[in-house]
């Protein structure tokens, strides 16, 4: 709406015809206010009182009626540009320009670097790309705890980092403790015992900062153990075979007994014989192994601690 300045006192008395007095309709008329140009109407103090007039910031404009931005927004994307929309030359170091540092990665979760593309001498800072932002992410976004499974036969397959710059994690595997390998820093008291196809195979965590130290994880990739949704977590089972029975037949008996054939004064006794799994005709040839399981395909499973 258009903003009117009145006296608050309204006079209901008509005109007089004399025009050189102030009269009822000069009283209840509005009052121009007048500004310097380029100007808004407002109080910059930081207590109350009269109105003042503000200046425009720079890198601003009037359109019209409207304040908007000297250039348009799209087109702001190198330093140069931004320089150029803030109307002149602007300090770049990292200490006034938070964002816009040679920073590479991320510090915090609330704080969200500028990413570089390409380093050029002079320049401090790059707009920020979809790609490197979800480079930079991907990791993030697996919560502790939980496994995370690989196929590192196909092209393009992804394992996590073995660095402990951004995110922290571990290959669930013995043997990787040592100097320069996936765990060294990260577990302690690895244990493994048994053969096949009974490993066990455990790690203590201990990494600083992590909220899942001293927590006692199970090496599947040495235990060969497959993860099962149950009730309660963490229950281990080893391979079973169910429960169940074999019905065998009762010895023949012609002429004879205990299980004797009589067949032309020779005698034959039935016998039993135990051996592999044989093709039962249509099923094929079983397949035997030292441990009871399904069709499958490995992977390698590894888990973020931090």
């Amino acid at each position: 709406m258009t903003i009117e300045i009145k006296h608050k006192f309204q006079s209901a008395k008509a005109d007089s015809g004399d025009g050189s007095l102030v009269r009822p309709s000069n009283w209840n008329d509005s009052h121009n206010i007048t500004l310097a140009a380029q100007r808004l109407l407002g109080r910059a103090a930081g207590s109350a009182g009269n109105a003042q007039e503000i200046v425009l910031g720079t890198g601003l404009v009037f359109d019209a009626t409207a304040v908007s931005l000297k250039a348009d927004p799209a087109t702001i994307v190198t330093e140069a540009s931004i320089t150029a929309a803030l109307g002149g030359s602007v300090g770049w170091s990292a200490a006034t320009v938070h964002a816009l540092t040679a920073v590479t990665t991320l510090k915090e979760l609330d704080e969200l670097a500028i990413f570089r593309e390409e380093v050029t001498s002079g320049e401090e800072g790059r707009k920020i790309t979809a790609d490197n932002f979800w480079q930079q992410m991907k990791w993030r976004t697996w919560p502790l705890g939980v496994v995370y499974m690989v196929d590192q036969t196909l092209t393009g397959a992804e394992i996590p980092p073995s660095s402990t710059t951004e995110t922290v994690w571990i290959m669930l595997s013995a043997g990787q403790t040592g100097a320069g390998l996936f765990n060294n820093g990260k577990l302690i008291s690895e244990s493994v015992s048994g053969s096949a196809p009974l490993v066990q195979a455990t790690a203590v965590v201990s990494f600083t900062g992590s909220p899942m130290n001293g927590a006692v994880v199970d090496l599947l990739n040495t235990e060969g153990r497959i993860l099962r949704p149950g009730a309660s977590s963490g229950v281990k089972q080893n391979d079973a075979f169910q429960g169940h029975r074999h019905l065998g037949g009762n010895p023949m008996s012609i002429g004879g007994s205990n299980g004797e054939v009589e067949a032309g004064g020779n005698y034959e006794r039935n016998t039993y014989s135990e051996s592999d799994g044989t093709d039962s005709g249509s099923n094929g040839t079983p397949r035997v192994s030292n441990e009871t399981r399904m069709k499958n395909v490995s992977v390698r499973a590894f888990m973020r601690i931090k």
